[in-house]
C-alpha cells in the first residue's frame, strides 16, 4: 500500500508540475506585446466622390493612373441646385442619434493606379470656405484630352468660391491658382445654387460664374503650348453679349437670367482663330426647374482672337465678329427647353462645317436637334425614341468617329440619349444610341424591330459599343410577401455585357464572361467611362450602384476578312468607393459566440463556478497541446513559427481583438462588414433600398449602459443585426448575421404615418430562435408597430413592461422645435397595433428664435466603474449618471439676433413668445444634490448658477447691446423621460457684419460626446478665428471626507428616475484647440478602470488625435494648484490646449474630415480599439489610455521566464529527492 501511495503522489505532483508549466507556457504564448500595437492599424481610402461617385474619368498624361471626380463630365452644362435639395431628408424629425457622414460629395479630385487600383493622390480643390460646405460642396473640372488643343498634362477646377486652379495630373500638384471673378466682384455676390462651369474651346479656357445680380460672367485664358504663363482679359457678362445681338428677355417672364450656355471653336480644322459662344434668357419653372422660353432667347457669338494659329498666341482682345439671334424655323419657334440639357457640337456634312444644338423639351418630351447655320430643326418625340420610356433625362455626343472624316460625319455622329423606365421598383436610368442622321435606335440585328433595345451603360470605341444591362434590377423586402417569400427572392443578379459593331451590321458578341467570373457580380451600372481606345484594345472606368469601381480592359480580336471576330472582358481590379460615404457604424466581437449570448443568467452564474473555470483549464491545456507544441514552444523563444499570422490571428481572437465593423453607408444604400483583424478586408455587403428616406443599424436593446445582469445584459456580445429601410409607404428590415452578412429573415411592413423614432429591442431566444434582434417603431401620429412582428418580439416587451417602470421614446421634430416624450401602454393580448401612448412632457425651441442643428445620446454599453469622483482631500464628487440624456444643440435665428439689438425702450418684453425664449435661456436648472443628506450638500468648487442669467436685464437697458456678446449657439440638457431641460449653455461664436447683421445661415458642425457624467462640445468660432472646446460635467453633489464611516452614511436613493430627482450641478469651462474639430470619440475599456482618452478628427487635416481627459476638466484650478489638487492630477488652467505630435494616433496615415468615432473594448482592460469615419477616409487603431499595464514589454525576456519555470521544476524535484533521503536516514537512525 505504501509503494502504491507513494507512486501516486509521484503521479500527481508531476501532473501539477506539467500542468503549471503548461499554463505558464500558454500565459507567455498569448502574452500581448506592446510593440504590436501599430501592427494592425490601418486605413482605407476611398476617392471622396461620396453619393455622386465618378462622374468623371480620365487617363492622366504618362498613362499610369486614372484621374477620377464627382463634377459633371461635360464641364459647360448648366447645373442648378437648390439649398432644400441637399438638406432635405425627406423628414422634420431625427431619427435616433445623430450619424456622421452625410454622403454630400466632397471637393476631391483623385487618381487611382491603372494597374492595382491604389489611390495615388487625391486633392481638395476647394479653396475656400465656401467651397467645403455640405450645401456648397461643388466644383467644375476640365481635364483636357489628347484631342483637345491644349496642354493634356494639366486639369483645372473652379470651386463655388470662384477660384480658378491649375493642376498637375501626374502627382495632383497645385500649379497655379487665381480668382475668377471680375473687378469688383465678391464672394457674397455669387448665386450658390448655381453650379461652377468652365467653358473650353482649343486652347480657350474660360471659368463661368453666377451672380444672383445681372446673371453669368467669365474670364478668358488662353495656354500656350510651349509656356504655362496665359493671357487674362477682362470679365464679359451674358446680359452684354445678348444685348449686343439684341435679344431680349421675354415680357412674358420678368425673372429672366442672362446665362452662358456654351463655347466651341468656331471650325473643325487645325487652324484656332475664333470662338462661338453660346447664351440665353434662362427662367425658373414651378418645379424648381431651369428653362430657355425659346430658341428666339438664345444668341450666337463669335469672338476673334488675335494671332491666329495657337503656337503663335500671344495676347487675346475681346472683339465680337457676329452676334445673331438664332431664329429657328417656325415649326420650332416656341419650343421650351431645358437649359441644363443644351449641348452644342459641329460636324461636317458633305465638307460643309456645321454646327448644331441639342437639348431636351421636358414638358413635351421631345429631343430637340437644331442647326443655328440653317435655321432648320427637328424634333423627335419620346414616343418615337423608346417605346417604354417615361421620361427623358440627357443627352450626350458620342465621339469615336474622327471628326474630320473626309465622308463627312453627320452620317456617323452618334448620340447617346437616356430615360426613366418606370417599370422596376426603382425608376431606371437607361440608356440608347441614335445616329444623329436618321435618329433610330442602333441595336443588334438579331432584336426584332419595335423591340426595345436599352443599357443601364454604354461606351464606344471605334464603331465597337460594349453595353451593360443588369438582368434582375434590385429586388427588395414587400409587405405583401411572408418573410419565407422575401427570403426566397433574394435574387442579386449581375450585369450582362454585350458588344456589338454598327458597321458590321449586329452583334459581336452576347454575355461576355469575366475573367474573376461568368458575369460581372455587382450592382446596376450607373456610369460608363472610355479611358482607352485603340484598334484592337479598350479601357473603361464603370462605376455600379452602391459605389463599387471596376477597371475592365477589353480586347478584340480581328478574323480574316478583318472584322471583330470576339470580345474579351478583364476585371482588372474593384474600388469601393462606399467606404467614403459612412454615416454610421458598429462593432461586433468575433471571440464571443452566439451561444453566449443565449445563455441564462442561471447558465452564466454557472459559469462562475469552481468546477466550470477547471473544465475550461482542461480544455484550454488540450487545445495548447493539440495546437502544435512545437510551435508554440518558437513563439515562446521569440523564434517565431511556421505560420506566424495563424499565431497572431489566434491572439487577437483570444484577447477580444478581433472585431467585425459593420458599415452603413445610407447615402448610397450599402451596408458592410469589415474584419478588423485582416486590415479592413471587406467579408460581405448588402444592397439596400436606394429610394429609402432613411437607412438605419439596429442592434442590443434600449438601455444604453452596461450592467452585470439585468435588462440588456445579452446584446452587447450579439451577433444579430436589424437593418432598417424607410419608403414612403413601408418599413423594410433585414435580420442579418453581423459577423458573416447572412440574412436569417427580411421582409417588409406597410405604415400609414412615418417613423420618427426606433427603440431597439433584444429577446432571449433559444439558438433556434429566427431573429432575437427586433425595434419598437413609433409614427408621427403617436401609433406604435413592432419589425418583426413575432410572438417572440411582443413576449420580450410584454416582460420589458412588466419588470420595468414601462417604455418611454421620444421625438425631436426640428420643424417645430419639440421633444416630446411618450410612454408606450400595451394592453394584454392585444398586439402592438392597439397599443397606445402617453404624453409625459416636451421641451419646447421656438424655431422662430432657435433652429435644432443636431441631437447626441450617451455612449451605449460604457461600463462605468465608480459612482463617484475621489477628490485629493478624500472627500467624494458623486457623478450624476442618467441613461436618458439628451444634448441638443440650437443657433439662434436673425430674428432672435435682431430682437436682442433693439435698443429702443418700448420693446415688448411681457411677449409670451418672447418670455418663453428668454426664460428657457436663464432656466438651465437649479443645482440639486438628490436626498444627500442636507449636513453633507455642499456646492462643488467651480460651478455656476445658470438662473441668474436674466435677458430681461439686456433689453431693459438704456445702454445699446452693439458691445455686448450675443448668444448665438446653445448647448441644452435635456432628459427624453420627463421631457425637461436640466441645463442650458449659450456661446457667442458669430461676428456681426454692418447694421449688426449676423451671418446666421451657415450651419455649424458641432460635435458631441457623452460619457458618464462628462459632456465634450465642439464649435467654431468665428469671433477669435479658432475651434473651442466646451466641456461640462454633471454632479448630484458631494461628500465630506469623513462624511461616509463604519457607523455613517448618507441616505441616498438606490435607483433614478427622470421624474422624481432633481436637477445637476454643472461644472463648465471652456478650452481653445488649434485646429479644426469634425469628430470626438472617447475610448471604452472592458471594465472602465483604465481613465478615458478624448479622441479628436482633425478634418481636413486629416489627423486622428488623442487627449487625456484631464486635460479637459473643467475644476482645473485657475491658480497654483492646491496640494490636494495636485494628488488629484489637476494642472492650471490655460484656456490653449497645447496638440503635439505625440499625440496624433493617426501618424503618417492621412484621415481627411472624419465626422464620426466609435470605440470598443477589448479582452484586456488596457485596451480600446477605435474607429474614426464620416469622411473620405475610414481609420482603425488600437489605443491604451492607460499604457499597457497587463501587457508585456517589448524587452520581455521569454527564455528567462522558461528557464526559470524549469529550474523551479528541477529545484523543486531536487528537494523531494532530499527530503526523502534526510527522512530514510531519520528512520535508520
Amino acid at each position: 500500500m505504501a509503494g502504491i501511495a507513494r507512486v501516486l503522489s509521484k503521479a500527481i505532483t508531476m501532473a501539477y508540475l506539467l500542468l503549471l508549466t503548461s499554463f505558464l507556457i500558454a500565459c507567455s504564448c498569448n502574452g500581448l506585446m506592446e510593440d504590436e500595437a501599430g501592427k494592425f492599424d490601418f486605413t482605407l481610402s476611398s476617392a471622396g466622390h461620396g453619393i455622386d461617385g465618378v462622374k468623371l474619368a480620365q487617363r492622366s498624361s504618362d498613362g499610369l493612373a486614372v484621374i477620377t471626380s464627382s463634377s459633371h463630365p461635360d464641364s459647360s452644362l448648366l447645373r442648378f441646385t437648390t439649398r432644400e435639395d441637399i438638406t432635405n431628408s425627406g423628414s422634420n424629425f431625427h431619427i435616433g442619434t445623430t450619424d456622421g457622414g452625410n454622403g454630400n460629395p466632397g471637393c476631391y479630385v483623385s487618381a487611382r493606379s491603372i494597374a492595382s487600383g491604389d489611390l495615388v493622390w487625391r486633392r481638395d480643390v476647394c479653396s475656400t470656405a465656401l467651397g467645403k460646405g455640405s450645401i456648397n460642396s461643388r466644383y467644375a473640372l476640365y481635364a483636357p484630352s489628347s484631342s483637345d488643343r491644349i496642354s493634356s498634362d494639366k486639369f483645372y477646377t473652379l470651386d463655388i468660391g470662384g477660384t480658378f486652379s491649375t493642376w498637375e495630373d501626374r502627382l495632383g500638384a497645385l500649379v497655379s491658382t487665381r480668382s475668377a471673378l471680375g473687378e469688383g466682384v465678391h464672394v457674397s455676390d455669387l448665386d450658390d445654387q448655381i453650379s461652377p462651369r468652365i467653358l473650353a474651346a482649343g486652347p480657350v479656357i474660360a471659368p463661368v460664374y453666377a451672380m444672383k445680380k445681372g446673371g453669368d460672367a467669365l474670364t478668358f485664358e488662353v495656354q500656350k503650348n510651349d509656356d504655362l504663363n496665359t493671357t487674362q482679359i477682362i470679365s464679359m457678362t451674358a446680359k452684354d453679349m445678348l444685348t449686343h445681338a439684341g435679344v431680349k428677355p421675354s415680357s412674358k417672364n420678368e425673372i429672366s437670367v442672362a446665362r452662358f450656355i456654351n463655347m466651341a471653336s468656331s471650325t473643325l480644322s487645325s487652324d484656332f482663330s475664333s470662338v462661338i459662344l453660346i447664351a440665353g434668357w434662362v427662367s425658373p419653372s414651378e418645379n424648381g426647374q431651369q428653362f430657355v422660353t425659346s430658341l428666339n432667347q438664345m444668341a450666337k457669338l463669335v469672338i476673334d482672337l488675335e494671332g491666329g494659329k495657337t503656337s503663335i498666341l500671344s495676347q487675346l482682345r475681346f472683339d465680337i465678329s457676329s452676334a445673331t439671334k438664332l431664329s429657328p424655323s417656325v415649326n420650332i419657334a416656341t419650343t421650351k427647353i431645358d437649359a441644363s440639357t443644351i449641348i452644342y457640337f459641329r460636324t461636317n456634312d458633305s465638307n460643309n462645317d456645321v454646327s448644331n444644338i441639342m437639348a431636351i423639351n421636358y414638358d413635351q418630351q421631345q429631343l430637340l436637334h437644331f442647326s443655328p447655320d440653317t435655321k432648320q430643326g427637328k424634333l423627335a418625340h419620346m414616343g418615337s425614341l423608346h417605346p417604354k420610356w417615361t421620361l427623358l433625362h440627357s443627352i450626350q455626343l458620342i465621339n469615336d468617329i474622327p471628326i474630320d472624316s473626309t465622308k463627312g460625319t453627320d452620317s456617323f455622329t452618334r448620340i447617346k440619349v437616356t430615360g426613366a423606365d418606370d417599370r422596376y421598383p426603382i425608376t431606371r436610368h437607361t440608356s440608347a444610341v441614335y445616329p444623329l442622321a436618321s435618329m433610330k435606335q442602333i441595336h443588334p440585328t438579331d432584336d426584332k424591330d419595335g423591340e426595345e433595345t436599352q443599357y443601364d451603360g454604354l461606351v464606344a470605341c471605334n464603331g465597337i459599343f460594349i453595353s451593360f444591362y443588369h438582368d434582375t434590377y434590385y429586388t427588395f423586402p414587400s409587405p405583401y410577401l411572408t418573410e419565407e417569400e422575401n427570403i426566397s427572392n433574394n435574387q442579386t443578379g449581375s450585369n450582362i455585357i454585350r458588344a456589338f459593331h454598327a458597321s458590321q451590321g449586329g452583334e459581336v458578341a452576347k454575355s461576355l464572361p469575366v475573367n474573376r467570373g461568368s458575369e460581372l457580380n455587382a450592382g446596376p451600372v450607373i456610369d460608363a467611362h472610355l479611358l482607352q481606345c485603340t484598334s484592337n484594345y479598350m479601357e473603361t472606368l464603370i462605376t455600379s450602384s452602391g459605389g463599387t469601381t471596376h477597371l475592365l480592359p477589353i480586347k478584340f480580336s480581328n478574323n480574316d476578312q478583318g472584322q471583330i471576330s470576339s470580345v474579351v472582358v478583364l476585371d482588372a481590379w474593384s474600388a469601393q468607393e462606399s467606404l467614403g460615404s459612412v454615416n454610421s457604424a458598429i462593432f461586433l466581437d468575433e471571440s464571443h459566440s452566439p451561444q453566449m449570448a443565449d445563455m441564462t443568467e442561471e447558465e452564466l452564474i454557472l459559469s462562475l463556478t469552481f468546477a466550470f473555470r477547471l473544465q475550461m483549464q482542461i480544455q484550454n491545456l488540450i487545445d495548447f497541446l493539440t495546437g502544435g507544441i512545437v510551435d508554440n514552444f518558437l513563439s515562446i523563444i521569440g523564434k517565431g513559427t511556421k505560420d506566424e499570422g495563424r499565431s497572431m490571428k489566434k491572439k487577437q481572437y483570444y484577447f477580444g481583438l478581433e472585431k467585425v465593423a459593420v458599415l452603413l453607408s445610407s447615402p448610397l444604400s450599402k451596408v458592410l462588414g469589415m474584419d478588423t483583424g485582416s486590415k479592413g478586408n471587406l467579408i460581405w455587403s448588402i444592397d439596400l433600398n436606394p429610394t429609402a428616406q432613411w437607412h438605419k443599424i439596429v442592434h442590443g436593446a434600449s438601455t444604453t449602459r452596461s450592467s452585470v445582469f439585468g435588462q440588456g445584459m445579452h446584446h452587447p456580445h450579439s451577433h444579430e443585426l436589424l437593418i432598417l429601410s424607410h419608403t414612403s409607404n413601408a418599413v423594410e428590415w433585414y435580420c442579418i448575421d453581423g459577423l458573416r452578412g447572412h440574412i436569417h429573415s427580411k421582409s417588409a411592413v406597410s405604415i400609414s404615418s412615418p417613423v420618427v423614432q426606433v427603440l431597439p429591442i433584444h429577446s432571449h431566444g433559444g439558438v433556434g430562435s429566427k431573429c432575437r434582434q427586433s425595434a419598437i417603431l413609433l409614427h408621427e401620429d403617436n401609433s406604435v408597430s413592432t419589425v418583426p412582428n413575432s410572438p417572440q418580439s411582443l413576449n420580450e416587451i410584454s416582460n420589458m413592461l412588466s419588470s420595468t417602470n414601462g417604455i418611454y421614446v421620444h421625438t425631436v421634430n426640428k420643424k417645430t422645435g419639440t421633444l416630446a416624450s411618450l410612454q408606450i401602454n400595451l394592453e394584454e393580448d392585444k398586439g402592438m397595433e392597439k397599443s397606445t401612448t402617453e404624453f409625459i412632457g416636451e421641451s419646447v425651441f421656438d424655431p422662430e428664435l432657435e433652429t435644432i442643428l443636431s441631437t447626441s445620446y450617451p455612449q451605449r454599453n460604457e461600463v462605468i466603474q465608480s459612482p463617484a469622483t475621489i477628490r485629493g482631500d478624500d472627500s467624494l464628487l458623486l457623478k450624476y449618471i442618467n441613461p436618458h440624456l439628451c444634448v441638443v444643440v440650437t443657433q439662434a435665428t436673425q430674428k432672435y439676433v435682431d430682437l436682442l439689438h433693439k435698443s429702443n425702450k418700448d420693446m415688448d418684453v411681457s411677449d409670451l413668445t418672447q418670455r418663453a425664449f428668454y426664460d428657457a435661456l436663464s432656466s438651465s436648472g437649479a443645482a440639486g444634490v438628490g436626498n444627500i443628506n442636507s449636513a453633507q450638500k455642499k456646492k462643488p468648487l467651480g460651478v455656476t448658477q445658470a438662473n441668474n442669467i436674466d435677458m430681461k436685464d439686456d433689453l431693459d437697458s438704456s445702454s445699446s447691446t452693439e458691445n455686448k456678446a450675443i448668444p448665438t449657439l446653445f448647448v441644452n440638457l435635456v432628459d427624453t423621460v420627463s421631457g425637461r431641460i436640466l441645463h442650458r449653455v449659450s456661446h457667442s461664436h458669430l461676428l456681426p457684419g454692418s447694421e449688426s447683421d449676423y451671418v446666421t445661415t451657415s450651419t455649424p458642425h458641432v460635435p458631441v460626446v457623452i460619457s458618464e457624467n462628462w459632456i465634450i462640445y465642439s464649435y467654431p468660432d468665428i469671433k477669435s478665428r479658432r475651434t473651442e472646446l466646451g466641456v461640462l460635467t454633471l454632479h448630484e453633489g458631494m461628500i465630506e471626507k469623513r462624511g461616509i464611516t463604519a457607523f455613517h452614511s448618507p441616505e441616498q436613493q438606490t435607483s433614478f428616475s427622470s421624474l422624481m430627482n432633481a436637477k445637476p450641478i454643472v461644472l463648465s469651462k471652456t478650452f481653445a484647440v488649434p485646429k479644426p474639430v469634425t469628430a470626438i470619440g472617447v475610448t471604452n475599456t472592458r471594465s472602465g478602470i483604465a481613465s478615458k482618452n478624448i479622441i479628436f478628427a482633425t478634418g481636413v487635416d486629416g489627423g486622428i488625435l488623442v487627449l487625456d481627459r484631464r486635460w479637459l476638466d473643467p475644476r482645473r484650478p485657475s491658480g497654483t494648484p492646491k496640494e490636494s489638487e495636485k494628488k488629484e492630477g489637476l494642472m492650471q488652467y490655460m484656456p490653449l490646449i497645447p496638440m503635439s505630435p505625440t499625440m496624433i494616433a493617426s501618424y503618417f496615415y492621412e484621415v481627411s474630415s472624419a465626422s464620426k468615432i466609435v470605440s470598443t473594448a477589448a479582452n484586456l482592460e488596457s485596451q480600446s480599439l477605435m474607429l474614426g469615419f464620416g469622411g473620405p477616409d475610414i481609420f482603425f487603431t488600437r489605443l491604451a489610455p492607460s499604457r499597457g499595464f497587463d501587457s508585456l514589454p517589448e524587452d520581455f525576456n521569454k527564455i528567462l521566464l522558461l528557464a526559470l519555470v524549469f529550474g523551479l521544476a528541477f529545484a523543486l524535484k531536487l528537494a523531494s529527492i532530499k527530503s526523502k533521503e534526510n527522512m530514510r536516514k531519520i528512520g535508520w537512525s
